[in-house]
């Protein structure tokens, strides 16, 4: 099972993307973010740990795509940390978007809404991971970044884990530089 996946679940579309006019294709752009994610029980009253996630987003209209790499410290201080890429593909006619990663441990999908078509400012996920369990939440987006709120449910469909981002846009000097450092460990 992906944790990586889990604890970073797809990224919302930026509104970063502005200054196209009406039938004109935005151009890919590319958003870097870091901040923190927040384990606690299902119920948000016990915390049950931390961590930071580091990520970089490829938002491509002209593809109907957004690839995701992700970064986390592992769990286990042993472990080597991993990249994982996510890609989310727009359904044509739709704001829905299929997801999966390059191992294929879960698919699903994101539905986003607020704001301009490749500018919305909200979004949902039902994630089914390849073991049984899943996950599903909403998130939103303002001007310093975004924010998810998602329940991890197991191959029973029981909560829990209650998984809450608040990830910070960075220019991209400052993501090499974090990225450099978890690549370290």
């Amino acid at each position: 099972m992906k944790l990586s996946f889990i604890f970073t679940l797809l990224l919302p579309l930026s509104f970063l993307i502005s200054g196209y006019s009406e039938g004109e294709t935005p151009k890919a752009s590319t958003t870097y973010y870091y901040g923190e994610v927040q384990f606690l029980s299902p119920d948000g009253k016990i915390p049950f740990g931390k961590t930071t996630s580091l990520v970089k987003r490829i938002v491509d209209p002209a593809n109907d795509q957004i690839v995701e790499y992700v970064l986390q410290p592992p769990r286990n201080p042993k472990d080597v940390v991993k990249e994982i890429k996510t890609t989310l593909q727009k359904r044509p006619g739709t704001f829905v978007f299929d997801a999966s990663d390059e191992d294929k441990s879960f698919n699903g999908q994101l539905t986003f809404s607020g704001g301009a078509e490749w500018a919305w400012e909200k979004w949902i996920y039902e994630i089914n991971l390849k073991d049984g369990s899943g996950i599903s939440g909403s998130g939103n987006m303002d001007s310093a970044g975004l924010h998810t709120r998602k329940t991890f449910k197991n191959a029973l469909a029981q909560p829990t884990v209650l998984i809450v981002e608040d990830l910070l846009v960075i220019d991209e000097a400052t993501y090499q530089l974090h990225a450099k450092t978890l690549l370290k460990k």
